[in-house]
């Protein structure tokens, strides 16, 4: 009897196991998917909340980048795609398996910077400008620039098969802390050479 107790015992303790796994393989799919969705739409409804919470103000140097930098991610998205293959999660820790293909603007982003810098008349044009008006001016001149490099069609692709993204549990896996460098990547490739630019 003391041997089928624990046979007993023993199945329901993995099963326990596998329920509480799919039920966390499941919640890190579904913010894995939300994070991209909000690199395909720009990050607009992320921007709405903050409005809405009076965590950022309409007329703010943040509003209108995060806006130009939305632009941005919108039109390059129109072009990517992603796959989640598979989620294993060992207790504290998953690894999301994921194959991802989207623009690689790293080249344009650089070529913006150094043709940016090297004009005379627009150096000393910001000169003139305030802080504020500046880091505007030159969010408008890089979403100008790179959506046109977008819709021209010849921008490098990132193509990542099997990519393995190691995640640590933050609450109910409620947050993902995917690394900076994944992060990059959804973000087109531009996000370190705009903040240089913009001195951000």
């Amino acid at each position: 009897m003391k041997k089928w107790s624990l046979l007993f015992f023993l199945i329901l303790t993995v099963l326990g196991f596998s329920a509480t796994d799919k039920e966390a393989e499941e919640k890190i799919k579904k913010e894995m998917e939300k994070i991209m969705e909000y690199h395909k739409t720009g990050g607009r409804d992320e921007r709405e909340k903050l409005l809405i919470s009076n965590r950022l103000d309409r007329n703010s140097v943040s509003y209108f980048i995060m806006g130009k930098m939305g632009s941005i991610m919108l039109e390059g998205h129109k072009k990517s795609e992603y796959k989640i293959n598979s989620i294993q999660v060992r207790g504290n820790e998953a690894e999301i398996d994921i194959d991802y293909k989207g623009p690689d603007l790293r080249q344009e982003a650089e070529k913006f910077q150094n043709d940016f810098e090297k004009k005379a008349e627009t150096v000393e044009k910001i000169k003139q400008m305030s802080k504020k008006d500046s880091k505007k001016y030159i969010a408008q001149e890089f979403e100008k620039y790179m959506i046109k490099e977008l819709k021209s069609g010849n921008v490098k692709y990132y193509t990542k098969k099997n990519l393995k993204l190691k995640v640590k549990k933050i609450g109910n896996w409620d947050n993902l802390n995917l690394d900076r460098d994944f992060l990059n990547i959804l973000s087109l490739g531009i996000m370190d050479t705009f903040h240089s630019i913009a001195g951000l």
